[in-house]
């Protein structure tokens, strides 16, 4: 039985979400194929991370346009909470893109980054214009909190520590309320 190409940039994201330093063999003994079978669709780890690096990426521009986080028409916080919603099963994804530090060096990969950060941080400007976002935090400031809140959440969920449908709702709460007590 062939192993799509999904399920091994599922693999990859997990194992390297968590360990960086992962291995290839770690990687293919996560997607149930051989070595040999991974090497065969990517024949250096810098390929898989490139492969996954698109991928993630790819994922998360279509999130955003599904969430229609970039209309001005659509109201910024619920575009956020949209988007927490359907990037809460790629949190291995995002997570990876975070911590990968050998992308950087990549121009394309950093402009695509940059692209969906801007379009992040510009619904949080729009949100602290509505007054939903407190005023006082830079929008970068915030905007970085909701991607690694949503890591938080998926790794969360990874280890059992929080249940699955639960997530969303705590990136948002935590979010846009804080962890102060009412």
């Amino acid at each position: 039985m062939a192993v799509s190409t999904d399920a091994i940039l599922d693999a990859a994201s997990r194992v390297l979400a968590t360990n960086p330093g992962a291995t290839l063999g770690d990687v293919a003994r996560a997607a149930g194929i051989s070595r040999t079978t991974l090497f065969t669709r990517y024949a250096t780890r810098d390929e898989l991370l490139r492969a996954l690096a698109d991928d993630a990426l790819d994922r998360t521009d279509a999130a955003i346009a599904a969430a229609g986080l970039g209309d001005p028409a659509r109201h910024p916080v619920e575009a956020l909470a949209d988007l927490t919603d359907v990037m809460m099963p790629l949190g291995s994804r995002l997570g990876y893109l975070l911590r990968e530090r050998s992308l950087d060096a990549d121009e394309g990969l950093s402009e695509r980054w940059a692209r969906i950060d801007r379009v992040v941080t510009d619904a949080v400007r729009r949100a602290q214009a509505d007054s939903r976002v407190r005023p006082d935090l830079p929008a970068l400031w915030v905007a970085d909190a909701w991607f690694w809140l949503v890591v938080a959440a998926w790794e969360g969920i990874e280890a059992g520590r929080i249940a699955p449908l639960d997530g969303s709702r705590l990136v948002l709460s935590t979010l846009l309320d804080g962890a102060a007590a009412p």
